[in-house]
């Protein structure tokens, strides 16, 4: 098996030119009329075993040969921290070296794109083509047994090609993690696809392990309980294994590796005020090449690089476009101007000797690490277990009635702010495109208030904790030969577009993470807090701490929304770029407003309907 040379392509015209997106060429080439080109900036990776890897959590990050490194400017409300953002490079992109997390947005969370303007994004919609992407194999009965699952019922994809299956292992430790949840409140979900939960809580381990991560959900809250439950095996899945090795040998497909997409090659501006896609230009090998598109380009380059390819083929804001020095071809206010991000801060305790459960960190020495890749052979081992539970809450079961409706008052008065800024800005004309983006912010603050209910039954699920058994924090370092378990603290509904009011709403679950771990199991578990320290106590501590460590967990999205034109959006509900006549963006830039949930099933979710869009498979308006 192997890609195109550079012959192949060079100065050839293609119905279908996308820009690494496996899933949507797949689909597409299902027909073997349409001819599709795949470029992909980084290398195959073909039976590559550092990305085959079990546990091989973060440990690409770094790597040119396997991540992008982006770094992002100076923030003030971040202690003046740089900090970065890691993206995969290769076939598969980030699928390939991501935590492997394999979770549904809430209902609501999709629905709320339908609000936004956007007709047919609905959750039944997305969950029609997200369980065409899933291929659920049942635990082995003993787990299923001790941990309460039943998958009769679920609304889950049995068939697809990607393999989601739970762990095979659970450690005695990691249950002990669970049960101290459940004693802190929080109810166990025994139905953990149900759209009014959270998702489908699943977390991949390489060698194809989608870990169910299950959401705890505190009470009163109006979702279903929820149970932590696994289960494993099976060959590596992500795009590369799903989507391209399975028709690699297609006619019709046609997937040229390191080919770094420079711009889209735009005519001139017609009649209708549009631009048509003739094709793209790309660097491969030291050189410029050129090929071109019969039918459409398709951007699926990512949050981050998505606007840029935009930008420098004269699509954005003038302002930016003029900086550049690049001529306006289509003039779009709102390209890279939705950035969303998840972010999160981590606990981490040093576990006693006698803890029943060995973490990530024993892995460091080499004899340890041959052992256990020794055992993982035998379905044995650290590399059958990895990041396994998960809880969420509401803002109005995180803390008390008089914080939420405190804590809401100040989500509230921010939306204030920017319909003031709105009026002040109208009154600018050379400001249009500027209003044009705040109204949309102004849309998407509405929601979020909502989500952020200070009343209990109301909200969503915007705080999440996932249990890490490793060392996962900052900035005390660990200790050679000791082990650690960490609790990471999540927001996934964020409020920021350049605005920080999220340390406030991270202390409260700052606050309740402390709680949970001086409960038993899990205190009898712990020797002692590494991070933040014993040390930090107050609140002007702790938020110094959160200031201080806190980082995205990658899931950025949102720099190209499907929003209206005239509020700040750069795609329709077709996800075609607005004043082009065949250019499409079919990846997380387009999520409107961010959702509660890991984002590997939404990546999977737009290539799916992008092809939908396309084969005139998706509902009409």
């Amino acid at each position: 098996m192997s890609t195109a040379d550079i012959q192949d392509v060079a100065g050839k015209t293609f119905d279908y030119i996308i820009t690494a997106g496996l899933t949507l060429a797949a689909r597409l080439t299902e027909d073997p009329a349409k001819s599709v080109l795949v470029l992909e900036a980084g290398e195959a990776h073909l039976d590559n075993k550092d990305i085959l890897a079990v546990q091989a959590y973060g440990s690409h990050f770094g790597n040119p040969a396997y991540a992008y490194r982006h770094k992002w400017i100076t923030q003030k409300h971040a202690a003046d921290r740089e900090g970065t953002w890691e993206r995969g490079k290769g076939l598969g992109g980030s699928s390939g070296i991501n935590f492997l997390a394999w979770y549904r947005p809430p209902a609501k969370d999709i629905d709320d794109w339908q609000t936004l303007g956007n007709p047919n994004w609905t959750f039944s919609n997305y969950l029609t083509r997200v369980t065409r992407v899933e291929g659920l194999t049942d635990p082995r009965p003993e787990v299923a047994a001790r941990n309460y699952i039943d998958t009769k019922g679920w609304t889950v994809g049995r068939d697809g090609p990607l393999q989601v299956s739970y762990p095979r292992n659970v450690s005695e430790g990691e249950s002990r993690v669970m049960d101290t949840f459940h004693k802190a409140g929080f109810k166990k979900n025994l139905t953990p696809v149900s759209p009014h939960l959270t998702h489908l809580p699943s977390r991949t381990q390489r060698r194809t392990r989608v870990r169910m991560l299950q959401p705890y959900v505190p009470p009163p809250s109006p979702l279903p309980p929820s149970l932590l439950s696994f289960f494993t095996t099976h060959p590596n899945s992500h795009k590369l294994q799903a989507f391209y090795q399975p028709n690699a040998s297609r006619p019709n497909l046609t997937v040229l590796v390191t080919a770094v997409t420079r711009r889209v090659l735009l005519s001139d501006v017609d009649a209708n005020e549009e631009v048509t896609a003739k094709g793209v230009e790309f660097d491969y090998g030291g050189k410029v090449y050129e090929a071109y598109a019969g039918k459409e380009v398709v951007l699926t380059a990512g949050t981050l690089s998505t606007p840029h390819i935009l930008e420098v083929s004269g699509i954005g804001r003038r302002d930016v476009l003029t900086r550049i020095g690049v001529p306006v071809k289509v003039e779009l206010p709102g390209v890279g101007e939705n950035i969303q991000e998840h972010i999160f801060v981590a606990f981490s305790f040093k576990i006693k000797d006698s803890a029943p459960m060995q973490t990530l960190d024993i892995l460091r020495d080499p004899a340890i690490l041959a052992e256990h890749l020794r055992l993982e052979k035998e379905g044995k081992g650290l590399f059958h277990e990895g990041c396994i539970g998960c809880g969420h809450s509401t803002l109005a079961d995180l803390t008390s009635p008089s914080k939420a409706a405190e804590l809401h008052a100040r989500i509230v008065k921010l939306r204030e702010g920017v319909e003031e800024e709105v009026r002040k800005l109208e009154k600018e004309v050379e400001r249009k495109g500027d209003v044009e983006v705040k109204k949309g912010l102004v849309e998407q603050y509405k929601l979020l208030e909502k989500r952020y209910s200070p009343v209990s039954g109301e909200g969503s699920p915007s705080f999440q904790w996932i249990h890490f058994a490793s060392f996962f924090s900052a900035p005390n370092m660990p200790k050679p030969g000791e082990q650690y378990i960490s609790l990471m603290m999540v927001m996934n509904h964020p409020l920021s577009r350049g605005t920080i009011v999220h340390v406030d709403l991270i202390y409260e679950q700052f606050l309740l993470t402390r709680k949970i771990a001086s409960l038993s199991p899990l205190a009898d578990m712990i020797e002692s807090e590494l991070n933040p320290g014993p040390e930090v106590q107050s609140e002007a501590e702790a938020k110094d701490w959160i200031r201080k460590t806190f980082s995205t967990i990658f899931h950025t999205a949102g720099a190209c929304s499907m929003l209206p034109k005239d509020k700040g959006g750069v795609v329709s509900p077709e996800l075609k770029v607005y004043g082009t006549k065949n250019l499409r963006i079919a990846d997380l830039s387009v999520v409107p407003l961010h959702v509660g949930a890991n984002t590997q099933s939404t990546a999977y979710g737009l290539g799916e309907i992008a092809a939908d869009i396309i084969n005139g498979k998706w509902p009409s308006a």
